[in-house]
């Protein structure tokens, strides 16, 4: 079964998102992230925007593998799914 993981991103990075040049996530493995998960991406600038995009994880490296001391640590290889123009406010 899969999960919608909600979760804040900066303005930056939601931009990258959005254009497609950004296909990663770097993240705290605390809420058992699973490929074929969603990750709601919200974007956050002190508050919520009420900008928003769905993305699906095809990949889950854990980190630790690589790095010592990044014991709880994951890049989710993620990408969109859909036409989502409409999640974004503008």
């Amino acid at each position: 079964m899969c999960t919608v993981h909600e979760l804040k991103i900066g303005p930056m990075f939601f931009s990258e998102v959005l254009s497609g040049n950004k296909k990663a996530e770097f993240r705290i493995n605390d809420r058992e992230f699973k490929c074929g998960d969603f990750l709601m991406l919200r974007e956050w600038e002190g508050e919520y925007t009420g900008n928003q995009f769905i993305v699906r994880i095809t990949h889950i490296l854990e980190v630790s593998n690589l790095v010592s001391d990044c014991s709880n640590w994951v890049m989710l290889s993620i990408e969109p799914i859909n036409d989502q123009s409409a999640s974004v406010k503008g």
